[in-house]
């Protein structure tokens, strides 16, 4: 509020000077209006341009979609004589390379390294560039690389007295990917306009003659490529994003041996969220997609979504908390927003709490997951992980990724369709817990919390952060079982679409997802698949540690009873899903049995159930003391 009030009061002479309108611009982007941004920027640039003011107006033109303005902008004559810094110059050649604008992207790209080649960032961009022009463009934008040796190119000759002579031609100076060679230095100057196996003579001062031949030939930028690609690590040992690995032939220790340290790496950010008890949002950083991809990788290695604790008390508060709400609306973080796209149930969180709204800080991380997921090369892709001491491959087919990327499209268009994309201004006075959590790294995660504040409520699936929202903000949250679970109450949610979401949450991992005796028999019912997926999703949530044992007994011994109701002994179905209900309600990790809860539930079976329970418990035994046999116990 206070910058917004700055800007106002400013007089319109400083207003006007070019450092104060890219401030200005900067706050509109920051606020979530980069529309109200396009001005001051266009200004800026025009008063005094330079690539870092281009680089800006680009960038907000990037944000809005608006291609045709950025292609205008790079069609200007001379944008890659203008003055600048590294790093804008390496991010105006990607966007000349995406966009084919008047400069040589590969050129500037070149230059911009030179200028930065103590910046791990510019470097980093620098190689991507040139990754990016082989593999999107092939040799359409990166020309003959067997060109013939000129002004800008590296070269590579030998002798017939195997001596051998290396440079980059007409460089300024010396670089650390090779040295300098005058192209009017007659030894160089005879090499040429000559192409790789072409040869030439020269007679050295002292009358030696010598038969030289052109070897290697590569642009400059090449070369560079490769001399920066190699040294990466060790110019910038704690920089991450690009390295290499030097591979004897036939040695792939070196690969699986970084693909450990890779996964171990993942494995310790996840203990942020797991173990230390982070925000999904904070511990998921700046990795690419964020909370939903990491959501996504949790899911991938067996863990649950800390949604909520699973107790009747905490249903019951949310459930009250959106019934006091009113429909006064809700704020959705870009996970929440990117699950309920998923679940299909916009309009069903509508009619239950109001107008919805996400942050644009929060429907922008949305688009460029998208972007990204658009930018992955054409063709099959494969990624390495090294999970519970094996190397697992991911084979990804061209047909496999369009399927993802139209899913993903398709609900970020029912994300900007069902919510309001708000502006953030964060109010001057702040608790004091408010105010130290937006001075932390990753400050972005908490502006859900901040904009909705008392007036709405927080639509968000990471219990943690409904809890700080609370206490930093003041902020009230529930999350989406909730609100459905409140729309099936209410009558404006049918009860089949309100299991197919129970299950699809349930086989997404977000812990907790309360059930039923209703629950299981209606997916039980509706599941066709041979091994019941659906059910044993559900199943999942069945007998965890918070459950009230009672209620939570009485339930499946009323599901088990009604399936075996009509069932004979040799039923596969049925026996299938009496297996998996049991075994989520009794038996704990390291298949231990919960013999408090055996005896009670065999108080409750009927007769045929009852018979089948016994023959099971029986095998489980079985199977349970044969586990400690091998494992040396008694």
């Amino acid at each position: 509020e206070r910058a917004v009030r700055f800007f106002e009061d400013l007089a319109p002479e400083v207003r006007s000077l070019p450092d104060f309108q890219t401030l200005q611009g900067i706050l509109h982007v920051n606020r979530g209006t980069p529309d109200d941004a396009v001005g001051p920027f266009s200004a800026a640039f025009e008063l005094e341009p330079s690539i870092d003011n281009l680089m800006t107006l680009i960038e907000v033109y990037h944000r809005l979609g608006n291609t045709d303005a950025i292609a205008a902008l790079l069609r200007r004559e001379g944008i890659d004589a203008l003055p600048g810094s590294a790093i804008a110059r390496v991010d105006l050649a990607h966007f000349l390379l995406s966009f084919r604008g008047n400069a040589d992207p590969l050129e500037l790209g070149y230059k911009a390294v030179i200028e930065g080649l103590a910046q791990a960032d510019v470097v980093r961009k620098f190689l991507g560039l040139i990754l990016r022009a082989g593999m999107e463009s092939g040799p359409s934008q990166t020309g003959d690389l067997d060109s013939v040796v000129a002004t800008g190119t590296w070269i590579r000759l030998t002798s017939d007295r195997d001596e051998s002579y290396e440079s980059l031609v007409g460089e300024e100076a010396d670089r650390p990917w090779g040295a300098n060679a005058d192209p009017t230095n007659p030894f160089v100057a005879k090499s040429l306009g000559l192409k790789v196996g072409d040869s030439f003579e020269h007679v050295a001062a002292s009358g030696l003659r010598d038969t030289w031949t052109v070897k290697e030939v590569k642009p400059r930028w090449l070369q560079a490529l490769h001399y920066l690609g190699n040294d990466f690590g060790r110019r910038f040992p704690d920089a991450d994003g690009f390295f290499s690995i030097p591979i004897a032939e036939g040695d792939i220790e070196p690969v699986l041996e970084q693909v450990r340290r890779h996964s171990e790496a993942e494995t310790r950010r996840a203990d942020l969220y797991l173990a230390n008890g982070l925000p999904i949002a904070l511990a998921a950083g700046r990795t690419p997609g964020g909370a939903i991809a990491f959501a996504d990788y949790l899911s991938s290695i067996g863990k649950d979504l800390r949604v909520c604790y699973g107790t009747k008390d905490e249903l019951s508060e949310a459930l009250t908390l959106i019934g006091h709400n009113r429909r006064s609306g809700a704020v959705l973080d870009a996970a929440t927003a990117w699950f309920a796209a998923g679940l299909g149930v916009f309009p069903i969180l509508e009619e239950r709490l109001g107008p919805l709204a996400i942050p644009r800080s929060e429907f922008g991380r949305i688009q460029e997951l998208v972007a990204h997921l658009g930018s992955v090369h054409d063709g099959e892709t494969m990624t390495l992980t090294y999970q519970d001491g094996q190397y697992v491959q991911h084979v990804v087919t061209p047909e496999v990724q369009a399927l993802r990327l139209e899913e993903a499209q398709s609900r970020l268009a029912a994300i900007e369709e069902a919510c309001t994309v708000e502006a953030v201004v964060i109010p001057d006075e702040l608790p004091d817990f408010g105010d130290q959590l937006l001075e932390v790294p990753f400050r972005n995660a908490f502006i859900p919390a901040v904009v909705a504040r008392r007036d709405r409520l927080l639509l968000n699936e990471d219990l943690v952060m409904r809890q700080w929202a609370d206490q930093a903000f003041g902020t009230k949250g529930v999350w989406l079982q909730a609100v459905l679970l409140s729309a099936l109450q209410a009558e404006t949610m049918d009860w089949g679409d309100y299991c197919e979401a129970l299950v699809q949450l349930a086989a997404r991992q977000h812990g907790h997802v309360f059930t039923s005796t209703q629950v299981l028999l209606s997916v039980f019912e509706e599941d066709m698949s041979t091994e019941l997926v659906k059910l044993e999703a559900v199943c999942n949530y069945v007998g965890t540690p918070n459950a009230d044992n009672v209620s939570l007994i009485e339930s499946v011994a009323e599901f088990i009873n009604a399936i075996w109701s009509d069932a004979s002994i040799t039923d596969v179905r049925v026996e299938t899903a009496t297996n998996l209900v049991l075994r989520a309600l009794l038996v704990r990790d390291g298949a231990e049995m919960d013999a408090e809860r055996t005896q009670e539930l065999a108080k409750k079976l009927e007769d045929v159930p009852g018979r089948y329970f016994a023959n099971w418990l029986s095998q489980v035994g079985d199977t349970t003391r044969s586990q400690d046999d091998v494992g040396g116990g008694s």
